[in-house]
């Protein structure tokens, strides 16, 4: 039994491997078929691609046509349809400015008519002037032109702004100088050629630029774009740039008004007056002193022949008109405004007492010895100063930092006035061991290289000053400072390298050369004295005759000569002359002939003169 079934398996299984063949070219009969299927339907895909692309390509071809048409369809009916292709453009010509603008045209027009570049260098030569044509002919000779960007280069190096000219510092150092109008061209033309600049960039350079006055009403709007900012700016150029309408007198009732911006037609019309014009006023009588005395004493009116009492009231009366004209007020310049400290302001009327101008030890002062940058000087401190000051030597030999400051005049103690010469602020001195800043003035005084005046000692607050015993003690940073002043020492003996030095260093205010004077015997005459007159006056005259003598010729020249300071820039009093009698006046040219004569006087001719006053004796000459 099992032997009959192992031989119907086996087969079974020879006969299901001969159907296998048949099977196997079935299917791949079948997958022939499928091949064969799927090449059509990718011919029939592809030849439908194409199809689209045709499609796609007609529907692109009549889009473009139809955009170009757009616009003559939005329009009427009746106009016809515009054609960008018959505008006729003309080449700019060049003869040498502007090379820049020039190139941007030509590149722009090559591009409209699509101008091949073998053929612009030819139609570009035709259009060249003046001294271009002779130097484009030298650089031909080498053909130095292969191409129209070589030609282009070649004309920016040659025409152009210089290779080594920075356009953006150019551009951040550019300030308005006249109309706002004219500062934007410029501004336009040097950021047009600066790249890498951001807009906001370039609205911080064109504001700060601006003159100050419209900066700031500009600034106080804060535009945020460069067009609004130059439309503000010419605005407010407007408002400062209009002047204000002129002041126009009234007329007066007698002295008819005559306006200056009345039209010539306006003078030449006449018209009927609509009331009468009135009668011209008699001239104004001017009466003489003699003829005024009279009067007074008559007790009569000085324009009419009543009796003047308060009540009275002169028909003869006359109204005057007193018209003031107006200066012209001229802008005042704006100056940078000095940087002055706080601790020490101004004061009013600066003075300088004669102490620390000459060095004299008096009450109120106290001398130590200091360090300036380890620069052994000499100070006093004098109460009697109102700020504090500083040689003008030991600041450029130390090289401090001097500050500008308005013209101040320092009153001194001998009368005269001296001017500063700047300020130092924060100077560091060294007092016996103890630091001091403190601002001081440049003024050239003698007593000392530095003065610490009432300005420093407002500063210190509550304080304790013994001038008897030369000690002043205040509160600084929480304690208690000390300062000894130095007593009065002798004088040293200097030796010709100490007067080299103090001349070098301009330290040498004053010199005096004393010598022995020996009394010798007088030779001169007595003089011719009255017989009459006392012992003692006569003594007297004797002893003082070059006083009493009548002077000949002009005084003596002195250490100190008086003169009258004037302001700078002043100009001239415009005085009328006295009118004198004409026996005072040979009076006067007697008196002028006789001091000529004697040398007291001398011809002058300068405009500050002192007027001639006569003042009559007792006995009336």
């Amino acid at each position: 039994m099992a032997e009959n079934t192992r031989m119907k398996e086996l087969a079974a299984e020879v006969n299901r491997l001969k159907d296998l063949p048949e099977t196997m070219n079935k299917m791949v009969e079948a997958l022939n078929l499928q091949d064969k299927e799927m090449k059509k339907l990718m011919e029939l895909l592809a030849t439908r691609e194409k199809d689209h692309a045709t499609r796609f390509e007609t529907l692109e071809s009549n889009l473009d046509s139809l955009l170009r048409l757009g616009v003559t369809q939005n329009t009427a009916s009746s106009h016809p349809p515009f054609q960008v292709r018959n505008v006729k453009l003309d080449f700019p010509r060049f003869d040498g400015a502007d090379v820049l603008q020039w190139i941007f045209k030509a590149e722009q027009f090559f591009g409209y008519y699509h101008t091949p570049d073998d053929q612009r260098l030819t139609i570009a030569a035709i259009h060249l002037d003046k001294e271009v044509v002779p130097w484009f002919q030298m650089q031909m000779r080498d053909n130095a032109f292969p191409t129209w960007i070589a030609f282009t280069r070649a004309l920016e190096l040659e025409y152009g702004p210089s290779p080594y000219e920075c356009i953006r510092s150019s551009l951040f150092k550019l300030t308005q100088e006249n109309s706002v109008q004219n500062y934007y061209v410029k501004f336009t033309n040097l950021a047009n050629r600066v790249q890498g600049v951001t807009a906001e960039a370039l609205l911080d350079c064109f504001v700060g630029g601006l003159k100050p006055d419209i900066r700031r009403d500009v600034l106080a709007q804060n535009p945020t774009t460069l067009l609004r900012c130059v439309s503000l700016a010419k605005l407010y150029e407007e408002k400062y740039i209009s002047k204000p309408k002129p002041y126009h007198n009234t007329s007066s009732r007698n002295t008819p008004a005559t306006n200056p911006n009345l039209s010539q037609s306006l003078k030449t019309t006449s018209l009927p007056p609509l009331l009468p014009s009135p009668t011209n006023t008699t001239p104004i009588k001017k009466m003489t002193s003699a003829e005024m005395q009279l009067r007074r004493e008559k007790g009569l009116c000085f324009t009419c022949d009543d009796k003047f009492t308060p009540s009275h009231r002169c028909p003869n009366r006359q109204y005057l008109l007193l018209q003031l004209e107006e200066e012209e007020v001229l802008p005042a310049q704006e100056s940078a405004p000095s940087e002055l400290p706080l601790e020490s302001p101004i004061l009013l009327e600066p003075h300088l007492s004669y102490n620390a101008l000459k060095g004299a030890s008096g009450l109120g002062t106290m001398r130590f010895n200091g360090l300036i940058n380890g620069v052994q000087v000499q100070v006093l401190l004098d109460s009697g100063s109102s700020n504090n000051f500083l040689q003008p030597r030991i600041a450029h030999c130390l090289k401090l930092p001097v500050e500008p400051i308005p013209e101040i005049k320092v009153l001194v103690g001998n009368g005269h006035a001296l001017h500063a010469e700047g300020l130092v602020n924060n100077l560091e001195v060294k007092i016996q061991g103890n630091s001091l800043i403190l601002p001081v003035y440049l003024l050239p005084v003698s007593g000392a290289d530095l003065v610490l005046g009432a300005s420093w000692l407002s500063t210190l607050g509550p304080h304790i000053a013994d001038y008897s015993k030369l000690t002043i003690k205040f509160l600084s940073n929480n304690q208690f400072i000390t300062l000894y002043g130095d007593y009065t020492q002798l004088p040293s003996q200097a030796h010709c390298h100490h007067l080299k030095r103090f001349h070098q260093t301009q330290a040498i205010a004053e010199l005096y050369s004393l010598h022995f004077s020996f009394n010798t015997v007088s030779t001169d005459q007595p003089l011719d004295l009255p017989t009459n007159i006392a012992p003692d006056l006569a003594i007297l005259l004797h002893t003082y005759k070059q006083v009493f003598s009548i002077p000949s010729g002009l005084p003596p020249y002195r250490l100190h000569n008086h003169s009258i300071p004037l302001i700078k820039g002043a100009q001239p009093v415009k005085v009328k002359p006295y009118r004198y009698p004409h026996s005072q006046k040979e009076q006067i040219e007697k008196m002028v002939k006789d001091m000529l004569d004697d040398g007291i006087i001398s011809p002058s001719n300068s405009p500050f003169s002192s007027p001639i006053i006569l003042v009559k004796k007792k006995d009336g000459t």
